[in-house]
Order: structure tokens, then sequence, then C-alpha cells
């Protein structure tokens, strides 16, 4: 346990004997720290962000030699408009249960079933996490003290939206996101609990009822038709993009914020992003191994959900059409392995697995939509951005998963 601090307020307040007291659990003594500054580490706005760059050394043996320790240290927003946004809708929260009570209990989970660490997903560590509580936004404090990837050698898509995802690195995503689906479905399975938030209760609770939606969704839907107009679009497509826009927020609500009780459910990333992966390069077989992190997002829900989006937003636009089966079966295997091995029931056949991915296409691209002014067609994008964003409607179109539902 670590033990009991009053957790700093400004980077300022980090001092050398808090990072000794929240670092003594983990056997290791500070001898001296500074601050890194890095453009990387500073993209997202739901949190503010810095990196520390630590002298430690092991309590265990004095004479052991000096290391160096990279942290990235999460606090609430500064911006005073952002923090009272963002704690309004409890993704501090989210993020802080996340990484002290979620991820352990799945580890633990795991661990007590003898899985693999072949099927293990992986996640920053987290040396310390904590937040302080109060009836308002001002007395509201955490802090997240996690693994700076970039020391175990970890890559970042520094491409951002203007590069796809070849298949080694979209496969790499691919396995790592089926590991932790499955290892959700599967300790929930094992606990016997209906919803997530029975154990887990400050899981997001996500809203169509947001003034920010509205912008979000406008200025989305006007960017994404001038996307399309760029070249030659089926009949009719824009009329169904106008009908879609119109449902947009009675579609999100019925397909990705009330959880289906019958359907397969997993706790969900939900903000599976090129800025929100890490790509390890192994020397010795040149394999890729992808590791998922901002976790503020995380809600209940249909795994498919999460996979369309990444595939669609991500990657190679072949591997969410043509070849679609190909990133499919790969999920499902990965998927199911960890099942076995976690020696729950779970009846996930690849024929319905491969149904819901076509049902939940809608809903994913309805929230790529919303987001492509930052995802597909914004400053930061390209011709390669733009082309996969207009591919994807038009394969989901011609395929008729863009009709709408039943209950519209």
């Amino acid at each position: 346990m670590h033990p009991r601090v009053k957790i700093p307020k400004t980077r300022a307040e980090i001092s050398l004997e808090f990072l000794n007291r929240i670092l003594s659990p983990h056997q290791l003594q500070v001898l001296g720290f500074e601050t890194v500054t890095d453009s990387k580490f500073a993209r997202g706005c739901l949190s503010d962000l810095v990196r520390l760059e630590l002298t430690v050394q092991k309590y265990s043996d004095n004479n052991a030699p000096l290391e160096k320790l990279g942290l990235v240290v999460k606090t609430v927003p500064s911006n005073p408009s952002i923090r009272s946004y963002v704690l309004s809708k409890g993704y501090c929260q989210n993020e802080v249960q996340m990484y002290t009570k979620v991820l352990p209990a799945l580890n633990d989970f795991l661990n007590s079933q003898g899985v693999s660490q072949a099927n293990r997903f992986s996640f920053p560590k987290c040396y310390f996490g904590e937040e302080e509580e109060g009836n308002r936004d001002e007395d509201y404090n955490f802090f997240l003290t996690l693994e700076d990837l970039t020391g175990s050698k970890h890559t970042f898509w520094d491409e951002g939206a203007k590069k796809s995802f070849d298949w080694e690195h979209s496969s790499a995503a691919i396995k790592s996101i089926a590991r932790f689906h499955a290892s959700t479905a599967a300790y929930k399975i094992s606990k016997g609990f209906r919803l997530y938030e029975e154990e887990f209760p400050k899981f997001l609770k996500h809203t169509v009822d947001d003034p920010a939606l509205d912008n979000y969704i406008a200025t989305g839907f006007k960017a994404t038709r001038e996307v399309l107009m760029e070249g030659e679009i089926p009949e009719g497509l824009l009329e169904r993009l106008e009908l879609m826009e119109t449902n947009f927020k009675t579609i999100v609500q019925k397909m990705q914020i009330d959880v289906d009780e019958k359907s397969v459910n997993v706790v969900r990333h939900t903000d599976l992003h090129f800025f929100n992966v890490a790509f390890l390069h192994d020397v010795n077989d040149n394999g890729v191994e992808a590791t998922w992190f901002d976790f503020q997002n995380c809600s209940e829900g249909s795994p498919m959900s999460d996979l369309a989006f990444l595939l669609m937003l991500n990657c190679e636009p072949e591997f969410s059409t043509g070849q679609l089966d190909k990133s499919l079966e790969l999920y499902h295997q990965t998927f199911m392995e960890v099942v076995k091995e976690t020696k729950v029931n779970l009846d996930y056949p690849f024929e319905k697995m491969r149904e819901e991915f076509s049902r939940y296409r809608l809903p994913s691209i309805l929230h790529i939509i919303s987001g492509s002014l930052m995802w597909s067609c914004g400053p930061d994008c390209n011709s390669v951005s733009r082309d996969r964003l207009r591919r994807a409607i038009i394969y989901a179109f011609n395929n008729g998963e863009l009709n709408l539902p039943d209950f519209v």
C-alpha cells in the first residue's frame, strides 16, 4: 500500500520528498529528478501532462548502480473551463479508477487463472494513483504517476492521421485490444455481476445531452460532406448522410451508450486513435507489440464498437473492407485464446462476431464523423486520412451498413 500523502496541486509542488513517499512501496529511493518537456506527451486536453526523469536506487541493494526512471504524471487540467467540463463528465475519476482498481483487478484475475504472458494485454505501469474529492470542482484533485513508455523503447505513431497503420502495426493493435476485451469479459463472467458499474461505479456515463456534441456533429458532418464530394460518390449517399446526422443522437444513445445485456459486453477503451497507442519492436524476431493507454473514456458495451472504430480510423482501408475477414479472424482467434485460458464459459462464435461488426460499423462511423476535424480532415490531416474516411463510408453504404436501424 502507498502511504497516505497529500497530493500536489501544481507541478511546482512535486518534491523529492513526495516522490520518495509514493515510490517507497516499489523499493525505490529517489535521489534526484528533473522535468522533461516534450510536445508528444501533451496532445490531449483531458488532463495536464508532465514528464519526469528520476535518478533512483533500489532499497534492497545499497551498492546497486543508480538508474534512470521515466515517469508521466497526469493531473487535473489547469484551464478552468476544461477542468470544469472534464470533471462534470467524469473523465479524471474514470481514469483513476481504471489504473488503481480495474486494471489491477484484471491483472490479479489473470494471475489467479494462470493465463500465460502471451495472452496478456500490456498497459503502462501505475506507480501511484490517488484522488481527493470535494463538493466543488476546485476541491477535486487527482495525481497519476505512470510508466514513461519511451523508457522501455516504445515508439509512438508520430505521423498521426497522415499515415495509416500497415498490417504489422494493425495486427499488433488488434491483438492488444482483443486481449483487453477478452480479459474484461471473462472477469465479469467469473465475478457474476450484471454490469461493470456494479463493481466499479465511476465508469464514464456517456450522454448525448451535451451542448459540445451539437457542435461536433454539425462541423463533423459538414467536413465529411466536403471530403465525400472530392470524388465520385454513390447515388443516395448524401441523402443517407443527412438522415444519419438527423438521427445521430438516437443511434448513439441506443447503440453506444445503452448496454445490451443480451450481447457479449466488455470494457471498451472507446478512444482507440493513433495517439493513444505505443508500439514495441522486438529486434530478435521482428515482431511488434502494441500498448494502449489513456483510459479516460472507458465504458461498457460491444467490443465491435471499439474494433470498428480502430480499423476504420487508423488502419489501411483494406483491413476494414476487402481484407476485413483477415482482421476479424485475428481478433476472434486472439479473443478466444484468452477466454480459453481463463476457463470461463463464453460462447462467441466468429459468425456472431462478424454480424456484430457489420452492425456496429454505423455508430463507429458516426463517432469518427463527429471528430473528423481532429482525426480525418482537419489541419493535422492529409489526403491519406481523408481517403480513409471516404472509403470507409462508401464501403459501408454500398454494403447496406449505413441503413437506419429499426428503432429510428
